[in-house]
């Protein structure tokens, strides 16, 4: 198991450990707790695990897979009393990422900063500003992951043009979540409106201080000549997105097939991209998501003019559902659970666009026309199950596995020189992911690829 993907096993247990929290039950967040620090030792192969070592053991493990920050964040939440969690973690942030520009020579020590700078931050505009117990729930799940995407996917130590490509395209994605997060804590007044556009500039002029010694360059300019560079394939996702997002799919299907027309959007457009020119979507991805979040800034702002959001509003609520309650969310959590395999390079970056743009998508069609045997009548499952995980076929979820399965082969065949753990099929993921997207009654764009990705490292560990 490499760091990256041991750092991934972490996250999904934190996230656990942040929603035992939320359930009250602090006892069982540090229980998890202590055993992902168990999972992590026992993954190392260069460390033996004694009584006398474990200390050390359990600090090298930390530092080489990331740990602190996470491990900071959700002993904070499990440890300070709820009515001051949001200005501990407040103190917290504003600490870190203060010592983050100070300890930069530390890497290590840095990046454990910026975890607890970030993932502080948006845990407390997540409980001063979500009301609603399953919504912070799921913020404080994004608040989770974030950090990790924003951290991970930065290069360590940049030196190359395109490793300054993906710097600049990450830090952008990473202020403009901070741009949301401000207008957000601000209740998207005018004030947040402006100090949102504020942090977006502020990056552009650090990003501007740090490439004009090495490279001379503006980072608008690199980005264009990478582009240029680039121009049949960014040309080709141009037009895909444009010819999806205009014709859309028929009026007359249900909503939740017309949804799911946009998941096979992303699967024919991000995987012939994946398999031979990747780093067109290392660069894409996040500068799309930073995009996709300040567009929903603006539509959520009472500063933004009217027609502006009106015109928002409208395209995007065709193809909500009811968990879109305010925020219309889904289609952030779509681009970001196919991107996050590839920001934190992952040995398998298909994972997301296999369990989302193909699972997902025919567990959804063959349930809606197909599916007779219903989860929540099945013997062991009758009574136990929230009413959107009940509804949910037998006959979808094994569509489901059939197609990932397929995915994958296709994959292989088309690309033969693929790495060999996407070549071959990933019984976990086929298996584990399938049957995990009947069980998740919150927004599956967000849960499924963290567990997937998870269930991929266990797989080949």
């Amino acid at each position: 198991m490499s760091k990256s993907e041991a750092f991934v096993v972490f996250l999904l247990t934190a996230t656990v450990t942040v929603q035992a929290y939320l359930a009250r039950r602090p006892a069982v967040a540090v229980g998890l707790l202590f055993l992902v620090f168990k999972t992590l030792l026992l993954s190392s192969e260069s460390i033996t695990l004694t009584v006398t070592t474990l200390p050390l053991s359990l600090f090298t493990v930390m530092r080489n897979t990331q740990s602190f920050g996470p491990a900071f964040i959700a002993l904070a939440l499990t440890s300070v009393p709820h009515r001051y969690a949001a200005k501990a973690l407040g103190v917290a942030s504003i600490g870190a990422l203060l010592m983050a520009l100070t300890v930069s020579t530390t890497p290590w020590l840095c990046r454990a900063c910026w975890h607890v700078g970030l993932g502080g931050f948006f845990h407390m505009v997540a409980l001063l500003r979500v009301e609603h117990a399953a919504m912070r729930e799921e913020a404080h799940l994004v608040s989770s992951l974030l950090p990790v995407l924003l951290v991970e996917a930065y290069p360590p130590g940049p030196t190359g043009e395109s490793s300054e490509i993906v710097a600049v395209a990450t830090a952008f994605f990473g202020a403009s979540v901070m741009a949301c997060a401000v207008c957000a804590l601000l209740r998207g007044t005018m004030a947040g409106l402006l100090l949102g556009a504020i942090v977006v500039a502020s990056h552009y002029i650090y990003a501007t201080m740090q490439l004009t010694p090495r490279h001379q360059r503006d980072p608008g300019l690199l980005l264009f000549e990478f582009t240029v560079s680039h121009q049949g394939v960014v040309a080709c996702l141009a037009v895909a997105v444009l010819a999806g997002v205009t014709a859309g799919p028929p009026a007359n299907l249900p909503k939740i097939i017309q949804r799911k027309y946009f998941h096979y959007l992303a699967t024919f457009m991000f995987t012939p991209v994946l398999l031979w020119d990747p780093q067109v979507l290392q660069v894409a991805f996040p500068i799309a998501l930073g995009l996709l979040c300040l567009l929903e800034m603006l539509r959520l702002s009472t500063a933004a003019p009217r027609s502006i959001r009106g015109a928002l509003t409208t395209f995007l609520s065709r193809f909500a559902d009811e968990r879109d309650q305010g925020v219309i969310r889904t289609h952030v959590y779509l681009l970001l659970g196919c991107a996050a395999p590839m920001m934190l390079r992952m040995s398998d970056v298909f994972s997301g666009v296999a369990i989302l743009g193909v699972g997902d998508s025919t567990a959804a069609c063959l349930g809606t026309f197909f599916g007779r045997h219903k989860w929540g009548n099945v013997w062991g499952f009758r009574g136990r199950l929230p009413l959107m995980c009940a509804r949910r076929s037998v006959e979808g979820t094994l569509g489901a596995m059939a197609s990932i399965a397929l995915y994958y082969r296709c994959v292989g065949y088309l690309h033969p020189t693929t790495d060999s753990a996407v070549s071959r099929v990933p019984i976990l993921v086929v298996i584990g992911g399938s049957l995990a997207e009947v069980f998740v009654s919150g927004v599956d764009n967000l849960v499924l690829p963290v567990f997937v990705m998870a269930l991929g490292s266990c797989g080949r560990s």
